[in-house]
């Protein structure tokens, strides 16, 4: 005999202070925690769940209320999912910063209301006042503008929260489709900096590091200079990674930048590399 299923729990968001319910997977934000209207529609939420055989009919109040649902509920749903997804990457820091002028400026927005005007007045405070801090207050205007790609970095990542959000069925489809509509900004055609050309480090400087650091950290970067292969896949690499089988080397990193997409990574690691590697091969892989 199968255990009676639980009723949903009322619930505190912590980020925005809100009364939570998650139903048949979807997180229902009911409004300001433990406030007499957020009550009221858990009742009523609960009352439907029952009559409905412990699932919510397709007509109630979350599939005909498009204002139920803030910007402020969509960004805190959509860093509750990064966490999970992006855990232990810098993507992470690059969201929060992206969410905190939407919630700034919008948060109380319903999300259904959302539209490329306001997302491009979000672009136009991201130039001159980047990611507020809500710990300081108000944010205080920059002596200096962002660069343009921090700042098109910054609405793709909103366009991409709110296309998460449609395809959770958390909000209008409408809406995320509309956003796509407001282009990234070209140069020469705003207020924004135009970021440096990134040159690549004279050969010269490399080895003039070698002396000053261990042995660990020179042999890390002698190999990343030989190889080309990223910071995070060398200080993961095991004896067991690399195909040694063959006069050029094959390593194949456990976790990778571009892994989410299905890409499989592959080093190919010469001789001069090799000689970096060989005193730190293990016998045993």
């Amino acid at each position: 005999m199968t255990a009676k299923k639980r009723f949903p729990k009322y619930r505190l968001h912590k980020p925005r202070n809100r009364a939570v319910v998650t139903i048949d997977g979807r997180d229902i934000y009911l409004g300001t925690y433990e406030s007499k209207k957020s009550y009221k529609r858990y009742d009523r939420l609960i009352a439907e769940w029952l009559v409905g055989g412990r699932h919510l009919p397709d007509d109630s109040e979350t599939a005909t209320d498009p204002n139920a649902t803030t910007v402020a509920d969509i960004a805190a749903a959509y860093w509750c999912m990064a966490e999970d997804m992006y855990q232990g990457s810098g993507e992470l820091t690059c969201i929060r910063h992206a969410m905190r002028p939407l919630v700034h400026l919008y948060g109380d927005l319903p999300a259904a209301e959302f539209s490329p005007r306001k997302l491009k007045a979000i672009r136009n405070h991201v130039i001159w006042h980047g990611a507020p801090d809500p710990k300081k207050g108000r944010p205080k205007r920059r002596d200096r503008p962002l660069s343009r790609k921090t700042v098109n970095d910054y609405i793709g990542r909103i366009k991409r929260a709110f296309a998460w959000a449609a395809e959770e069925e958390k909000m209008p489809g409408e809406v995320s489709a509309a956003l796509q509509a407001v282009k990234n900004l070209r140069r020469g055609r705003s207020a924004a900096l135009e970021p440096k050309t990134v040159e690549p480090i004279p050969h010269e400087d490399v080895w003039a590091v070698l002396p000053h650091v261990s042995q660990q950290v020179a042999a890390m970067i002698q190999i990343q200079f030989w190889t080309g292969m990223r910071a995070g896949e060398v200080v993961i690499m095991r004896t067991g990674d690399l195909d040694m089988s063959d006069d050029v080397w094959t390593y194949v990193p456990r976790q990778h930048k571009t892994q989410h997409l299905g890409h499989i990574r592959h080093v190919d690691i010469g001789p001069k590399a090799q000689q970096v590697l060989r005193p730190w091969l293990r016998a045993d892989p």
